[in-house]
């Protein structure tokens, strides 16, 4: 279901068992009578985007949403494009998110991206990334994704080698534009990433609601499914 891809590489599908992943949550959540109706509501999203990522690699071999892009705007320079890849290490395989750097530009402006001070052991950077000196006088503010249901709670999606730079400076703590829920749906290339994104957000709010009061229906107040139930109300 997850896919990969780069500015300049063509989408390649990657296999991920989510019956696995969702199996392994029994243990937490198992007990609650919901449990398989909402793994059933998250496994017709996750199917219908897996059969849609096929239909598109079918459709459109050898190329990417950003290829694409390149194709209708010449002036679109691919190995320019700025994007970001993490990767979500699982004992049911990898899904990797792929960030768009490009959009979170427009989308920083138009929704009024918040600016935040974060730790530096809340940061993933990218552990590649090099040591350069001389973007200390870079000033721009770095791009932080907060995430849940992975180790690291933000994702540095833009300005890496400011960040490292700073960190060999010795520096705790990094402002930057900090990206939340709300702001996600444009975020990403793909619905899947955005809908693997929200579902790994839901999971860890099931689990405080839980560490907070298990109570079956105080767990699922928190779940998609029982929002949009009640949203068509």
């Amino acid at each position: 279901m997850p896919s990969k891809f780069s500015p300049t590489t063509p989408v390649e599908y990657v296999p991920f068992d989510f019956g696995g992943y969702f199996d392994s949550m029994k243990e937490y959540f198992g007990e609650y009578t919901f449990f398989e109706k909402w793994k059933r509501y998250w496994m017709e999203i996750f199917h219908e985007q897996d059969e849609k990522l096929k239909r598109y690699i079918k459709m459109f071999p050898n190329t990417n949403p950003i290829m694409q892009r390149a194709a209708q705007h010449p002036s679109l320079m691919l190995k320019d494009y700025e994007m970001f890849q993490v990767d979500h290490i699982t004992d049911y395989g990898t899904y990797c998110f792929h960030f768009d750097v490009e959009a979170m530009h427009t989308i920083k402006d138009a929704q009024q991206v918040p600016v935040d001070v974060i730790r530096r052991s809340d940061i993933y950077i990218d552990p590649d990334t090099p040591h350069i000196k001389e973007k200390l006088e870079d000033e721009r503010l770095p791009y932080f994704v907060r995430m849940a249901g992975i180790k690291d709670s933000f994702i540095c999606a833009d300005g890496n080698k400011r960040v490292r730079a700073r960190i060999e400076r010795g520096d705790k703590d990094f402002k930057g534009y900090t990206f939340w829920p709300e702001h996600a749906e444009r975020i990403f290339f793909s619905p899947m990433d955005f809908y693997f994104y929200i579902f790994l957000y839901e999971v860890n709010a099931m689990y405080n609601k839980m560490m907070e009061n298990p109570h079956e229906e105080n767990i699922l107040s928190v779940t998609q499914m029982h929002l949009q139930a009640n949203a068509a109300k």
